[in-house]
């Protein structure tokens, strides 16, 4: 699985933001599988929701999806990712979205999900030429914060893209969730409001649910 996006966890691996749409449900009841599929909403049409560790999201009919399995070096961390392209392990897509999970947050990288994900932002952000950076946005909340970093990326030879990362930072459960949607420049309001706002605008993520009933 390949994207042209490379997020950097502090110490471990050195959106506009939609503030009310990240569904959290805190139910009890859904601890398994089959549970959280009926808790969720019928998908929209063109859609089907898609269920990974302890979040779903929605997935446009036709779309390639791949995960990356886990190693025993990286139980924790679990990725997978959509696009109308054909990607792998070798091969970049530039339009698509990918879906991070990091457990154990704090423990790993001795700092706190909401902490880190600011880091990442920060780190990335110096990175980039100033007119790269589209916008970075940040909200706390009992749990932790949600952050946005949206920003051009453009390497010499390759097709410029935007890239909008969502970050859903839990400090309670010591997890970092990050949603990341990507289109090329040229298509990016018309990929964005066909795919990225509906991708977004749903994702739900169920705090509570044990680790160890996460849909691998």
């Amino acid at each position: 699985m390949k994207t042209r996006v490379v997020t950097c966890l502090v110490i471990l691996w050195g959106v506009f933001l939609f503030g009310q749409s990240a569904l959290s449900a805190d139910s009890a009841s859904a601890n398994n599988e089959s549970a959280f599929r009926k808790s969720l909403p019928d998908a929209p049409d063109g859609f089907d929701w898609v269920l990974y560790r302890n979040c779903a999201f929605l997935k446009p009919h036709g779309w390639t999806q791949r995960s990356r399995p886990d190693v025993p070096e990286e139980k924790t961390v679990g990725s997978i990712a959509i696009s109308p392209e054909d990607f792998s392990e070798t091969k970049f897509f530039e339009h698509g979205f990918t879906v991070q999970v990091i457990a154990n947050f704090k423990k790993l990288n001795k700092i706190e999900p909401s902490k880190g994900a600011a880091a990442i932002i920060q780190t990335a952000a110096k990175l980039r030429k100033p007119d790269e950076n589209i916008m970075a946005t940040a909200k706390q909340n009992e749990r932790g914060a949600l952050l946005v970093y949206r920003y051009r990326d453009a390497p010499s030879g390759e097709t410029p893209i935007i890239v909008h990362k969502y970050f859903i930072a839990d400090d309670v459960s010591d997890t970092l969730h990050i949603f990341i949607y990507e289109s090329p420049v040229a298509t990016w309001d018309d990929n964005w409001k066909q795919f990225g706002t509906p991708i977004l605008q749903k994702i739900v993520v169920l705090p509570l649910l044990p680790e160890s009933e996460w849909v691998r």
